[in-house]
């Protein structure tokens, strides 16, 4: 089990497991070892307790609290924030990140484009890195220039943007680094989600 409840600095980035099978679980014990605040949402809390994880932070519906808390009673305290819709369960997740002062927040998901949506319009306010599909998915701009390993595979989510470098394309927008060498991005846009395959 993680023995990550300690007293927190907000500055770290919190976790938020809004699809665990997303990612393979040595990821995310990497992300535990800076002892975050971890947020669930209600339908991955029997994985997480099956992973070990110790559970801050529970977004669930109104009528489901109670089970919940007699579900995790030996890991209280744990917070139990409801929603009335379940589509604005992951709003009152990263709603509550902020109003507890956290400036940035590791998301387990599956990035597609309701997640970018989404993302986007919070991204104002906490900075947001997504883990999910194979990739570590992270906001740039045109002035992003990153070194790279040869054979890093790489996806830039937006056609209009352009990736510059030692690179061969591959399928889907992905592209694979030919030598160890810098990589930039070109774009009008004001950001682009730029990925990194992981482990």
């Amino acid at each position: 089990m993680s023995s990550h409840h300690v007293v927190r600095d907000e500055q770290e980035p919190a976790l938020l497991l809004i699809d665990l099978s997303s990612v393979s679980s040595s990821i995310i014990h990497e992300l535990l070892e800076w002892s975050p605040t971890v947020v669930v949402l209600a339908d991955q809390v029997s994985q997480a307790i099956d992973l070990g994880f110790k559970i801050d932070v529970v977004i669930c519906a109104e009528q489901d609290i109670s089970d919940l808390v007699s579900r995790l009673t030996y890991q209280l305290p744990v917070k139990f924030l409801s929603y009335h819709d379940p589509d604005t369960a992951i709003d009152e997740a990263l709603n509550h990140l902020i109003a507890t002062k956290h400036k940035a927040v590791n998301l387990i998901a599956q990035f597609d484009t309701r997640i970018e949506d989404l993302f986007s319009s919070f991204s104002d306010r906490i900075q947001i890195v997504v883990y999910g599909n194979g990739f570590k998915w992270y906001k740039v701009g045109d002035a992003f220039t990153k070194w790279f390993a040869s054979g890093q595979k790489l996806k830039i989510w937006h056609k209009s943007a352009k990736l510059i470098g030692d690179l061969v394309a591959k399928s889907d927008n992905c592209f694979e680094t030919v030598k160890e060498g810098k990589v930039m991005i070109q774009t009008d846009l004001s950001f682009v989600w730029f990925g990194e395959k992981i482990n």
